[in-house]
């Protein structure tokens, strides 16, 4: 048994061409305890449109995400190790990203983004990882 959560609120309207419009955001989900890996994900952030002038569409995100590692699976992984085992427990990761979405014209747009993790994939003794990201997008 689980559940999720996806909360959108606009705090500042945009202006007649689109810019200064301020969205916030918190997406969050608890997952089965019985059969999923993860046990909660949670994400909080922001997108703003025109932060550079002349750009009004233009739109900058942020977001700070948690996700927790079933419980079930760090007490096996610490019960391993206490038995005389070696494996690496996983516990929680965090994660920021940011993206910036240029919007070239109606229908086109590119989005480079840069993801920091921490602890990822919930362990503790791994590197932290930056990915960096490109997409485009055509509607027709």
């Amino acid at each position: 048994m689980g559940g999720y959560v996806d909360a959108r609120q606009q705090v500042i309207a945009p202006r007649a061409d689109g810019s200064h419009a301020l969205t916030v955001f918190f997406d969050g989900a608890v997952l089965s305890r019985q059969s999923t890996k993860n046990r909660s994900v949670f994400a909080g952030g922001f997108t703003y449109s025109g932060l550079i002038p002349g750009r009004p569409k233009d739109e900058l995100g942020v977001a700070i995400g948690t996700a927790r590692v079933n419980e079930r699976t760090t007490q096996a992984q610490e019960y391993i190790n206490a038995n005389g085992g070696n494996v690496s427990v996983q516990r929680t990761e965090y994660a920021i990203e940011t993206y910036y979405n240029i919007k070239i014209m109606r229908g086109l747009s590119f989005q480079p983004d840069a993801q920091f993790i921490f602890n990822p994939g919930g362990y503790q003794d791994r590197r932290n990882a930056i990915l960096l990201g490109f997409k485009t997008s055509v509607t027709f």
